[in-house]
């Protein structure tokens, strides 16, 4: 059960560290946010999304 637990864990501190660098590397370096997410996810209400625009 312990094993499962920290499985657990571990993985929802990886998807909330995925969303982190998506939004920063992503929407405040780079400017680039997608207006479609893919089917079933969210976006996370406490990453507030960027102003500032892409520019390639």
């Amino acid at each position: 059960m312990l094993v499962g637990v920290v499985a657990g864990l571990g993985a929802i501190l990886f998807h909330v560290s995925t969303q982190v660098v998506e939004h920063y590397a992503l929407g405040e370096i780079v400017g680039y946010r997608p207006t479609t997410r893919p089917a079933g996810e969210t976006r996370s209400g406490w990453l507030v999304d960027s102003e500032t625009p892409l520019r390639p």
